[in-house]
C-alpha cells in the first residue's frame, strides 16, 4: 500500500449576467492505492452564492435595481452573498398570543427617525430592534449612530450605498458599535472624518429567524422590535390607510423594522398584517409607520434581532480575524467539518466566550482551545465549550464553564466542530465576494478539516483565501491576592516578600504608620520580582502588597501588618 497527493485547480465558465464569470475550484485529492485501487479523498466544497445576491449584481449591471422610489424616498437593502438553511418547523412551544400586538402602546419603541437621500435603510431598521431592546429591558431610551455603522462597516459599498443584517452584525460582533448617536450624529451624505468615540454597549450575539408568521410574532413579543426586509415599490401602497401588499417576484431593496402585527387589518392581501416602523420620517404613512400584509411574497427574506447587550467596558478583549464576519462556507461532502484558528494575545486577559457563525436551524457547535499545535498534533487543553444544539441560524456566543487565562504574546488554538442537519458546508468563512467583500486574510492562522485531527492550512499562501469565523471574547485577568506575605531584616536592610501571583506583571509595596490608617504607595524601596526592599528604621510601620497586570489595574488589595 502506499499513496500520494495530487491537487487539481480547475476553472470552469459559468454563465453570467452580461457574460462569463470563472469558477474556480480548488480539490485535494489524495489517491491511495490499495491492491491497485484508487481511493479518493473528500472534496472540498465551496457553497455557491446567494440567488438573491446574483439577481441583485444583475440588475445593478442593468441599472433595472430600484435604489429610490416614484416619489424620491431612498431604499438601500442589499441581499447578503450567502443563504441560510431554514426550517419550516416551530423549534419551540408558542404561548397563545393577543390579536393585536403592538408596541408603540408600550412604549417599546423609539421615534421614527430619517434616512433622507442615503440608503441607509438597514441601518436604522438594525438599531430600531436594538434600541427597542433596551427600552424592553428595562435600560432607557437609548438614541444610537446610524451614522457610524454606515460610514465603518468595512465592505465595498459605499455608506450610502446600501446594506443588510450580515453587515450589521460583522460590525457589532468585533466591537466596532454600538456608538452613540451624539457621538457621531447622521448625516444623508458620506463624510471624511474617522470618529474615534468609544462604543456604549456590546453585542455578541444575533438570531435569523424563520420566514414563519407564529416564529415571528413570538420573537416580537419576548424581544422588542425585529429587523426585517421586503420590496417596496410605490405602486403596492395604498397611502388611504397605509397598507402595504406586493405579490410579486422582484428582489427586496428595503429594510424596515417590526414594531407588531395586527389580525384584524385588512389589505389588499387578505386579512393581518405587520405593523411597520419606516425610516422616511414622520411626514410618510401613518407618522412614519405603515403596515404589510402577512401574505407579501418578499417581506421578511432576512429576519432577526441582536437579543444580547453588554455594556461598554474598555478593558474588554477581542480576537478576531474575520472583519466582515460571514461571507461563504466551506465543507467536505458531509455534514461535519472542523475549523482550527490560531490567535496570539496582545495582552493578558481572561477569555470567557467564544462566538461563531452557524448557517442553519438546528445545527451543533462545540469548542476545544489548545496552548500548542505542532506536526499538526494539538497538545495542552486550556479549556472546552461541549457541542450544544442552537435552534435558531445565529451568530452565537458561548460561555466558557471554566475562563481561560492567556497572557500577552503566548498563541492558542481555537478548535471548533461544526455540524449542520441539512447541508454539507458547515464552517463559515470570511473570503472576497466580488461587489461586496474584499476581506485582509492572514497567513499561516487558520486551518480546516473532515475528521478533526487531519488539518489542511488555509488563508494567506494558499489557494484557499478564506479565513474560519471565528472569535473569542474576555476581561483582563482577575487577578488573585498576594499571599504568604512576610518580612524580615538582615543588617539595615528590611525585606518584604510575597508569593508570586499568575498573570501579574508587577506590584506595588504600600505602607502607613497603624493599621487602619492611611496607605500610600511606598517610594522609598527597590522592587525585585517578588520581594521588596528598604532601609530600615526605628518606627513602626504596616505593609500592603497588591498585584498589577500591563493594563495598570490593580486589583484585590490585601492589607499585611508588619512591623520594621
Amino acid at each position: 500500500m502506499f499513496f500520494f497527493a495530487v491537487f487539481f485547480d480547475y476553472i470552469k465558465l459559468s454563465k453570467n449576467w452580461g457574460g462569463y464569470m470563472k469558477l474556480r475550484k480548488i480539490i485535494p485529492v489524495m489517491l491511495i492505492f490499495v491492491s491497485g485501487t484508487i481511493v479518493f479523498a473528500q472534496e472540498l466544497q465551496v457553497a455557491p452564492l446567494n440567488p438573491e445576491f446574483i439577481k441583485f449584481q444583475e440588475a445593478k449591471k442593468e441599472g433595472t435595481w430600484e435604489s429610490k422610489t416614484a416619489d424620491g424616498h431612498t431604499l438601500g437593502y442589499i441581499p447578503p452573498p450567502v443563504t441560510y438553511k431554514l426550517s419550516d418547523k416551530i423549534d419551540e412551544p408558542t404561548r397563545k398570543l393577543p390579536t393585536v400586538f403592538d408596541l408603540r402602546t408600550l412604549n417599546m419603541v423609539t421615534p421614527v427617525k430619517n434616512q433622507a437621500t442615503c440608503g441607509a435603510c438597514w441601518t436604522f431598521a438594525t438599531y430600531g430592534n436594538i434600541e427597542s431592546r433596551r427600552l424592553f429591558t428595562g435600560e432607557g431610551t437609548w438614541d444610537l449612530s446610524e451614522n457610524n455603522l454606515k460610514q465603518y462597516h468595512g465592505f465595498v459599498w459605499g455608506p450610502c450605498e446600501g446594506g443588510n443584517a450580515a453587515m450589521s452584525t460583522a460590525y457589532l460582533t468585533r466591537g466596532s458599535g454600538a456608538i452613540l448617536e451624539a457621538d457621531d450624529p447622521y448625516t444623508d451624505y458620506e463624510i471624511d472624518n474617522w470618529n474615534l468615540n468609544p462604543p456604549v454597549m456590546y453585542i455578541y450575539d444575533a438570531v435569523y429567524l424563520q420566514r414563519n408568521t407564529d416564529v415571528i410574532k413570538q420573537a416580537c413579543y419576548d424581544f422588542g422590535a425585529i429587523y426585517t426586509n421586503m420590496y417596496y415599490n410605490d405602486t403596492y401602497h395604498n397611502s388611504t390607510n397605509n397598507t402595504y401588499y406586493y405579490n410579486g417576484s422582484e428582489g427586496t431593496n428595503h429594510a424596515v423594522t417590526i414594531v407588531g402585527w395586527d389580525d384584524t387589518k385588512v389589505t389588499a392581501g387578505g386579512t393581518g398584517a405587520w405593523i411597520i416602523k419606516n425610516s422616511w420620517g414622520t411626514s410618510w404613512g401613518e407618522s412614519g409607520y405603515f403596515y404589510i400584509s402577512y401574505n407579501d411574497t418578499q417581506v421578511n427574506k432576512e429576519v432577526g434581532y441582536w437579543p444580547s447587550i453588554i455594556d461598554y467596558n474598555p478593558s474588554r478583549e477581542i480576537m478576531y480575524y474575520d472583519k466582515l464576519g460571514f461571507c461563504g462556507y466551506v465543507g467536505y461532502g458531509t455534514k461535519t467539518a472542523y475549523a482550527l484558528v490560531k490567535f496570539t494575545s496582545a495582552t493578558n486577559h481572561t477569555i470567557t466566550k467564544l462566538g461563531s457563525f452557524l448557517i442553519e436551524d438546528g445545527a451543533t457547535i462545540g469548542y476545544q482551545v489548545y496552548d500548542t499545535y505542532s506536526g499538526g498534533v494539538l497538545s495542552n487543553l486550556l479549556g472546552s465549550i461541549s457541542n450544544q444544539v442552537i435552534t435558531k441560524r445565529s451568530y452565537v456566543s458561548l460561555d466558557l464553564p471554566t475562563p481561560i487565562n492567556v497572557t500577552a504574546g503566548n498563541d492558542i488554538y481555537v478548535k471548533v466542530y461544526y455540524a449542520n442537519p441539512i447541508t454539507n458546508n458547515p464552517i463559515p468563512l470570511e473570503m472576497a465576494v466580488g461587489g461586496y467583500a474584499v476581506p485582509t486574510i492572514e497567513t499561516g492562522k487558520f486551518w480546516i478539516s473532515s475528521n478533526g485531527s487531519s488539518w489542511s492550512q488555509v488563508g494567506g499562501g494558499t489557494a484557499n483565501l478564506w479565513d474560519p469565523c471565528v472569535k473569542t471574547y474576555g476581561a483582563p485577568i482577575e487577578l488573585g491576592i498576594p499571599q504568604n506575605v512576610a518580612t524580615s531584616v538582615a543588617g539595615s536592610v528590611l525585606t518584604v516578600s510575597w508569593s508570586a501571583v499568575s498573570g501579574a506583571t508587577s506590584y506595588v509595596v504600600y505602607s502607613a504608620d497603624t493599621p487602619y490608617g492611611t496607605y500610600g504607595i511606598d517610594a522609598t524601596g527597590t522592587l525585585n520580582g517578588t520581594q521588596w526592599t528598604t532601609a530600615t528604621t526605628n518606627t513602626k510601620k504596616f505593609y500592603y502588597v497588591v498585584a498589577t497586570n500591563s493594563k495598570t489595574h490593580v486589583y484585590n488589595e490585601l492589607k499585611v501588618s508588619q512591623k520594621e
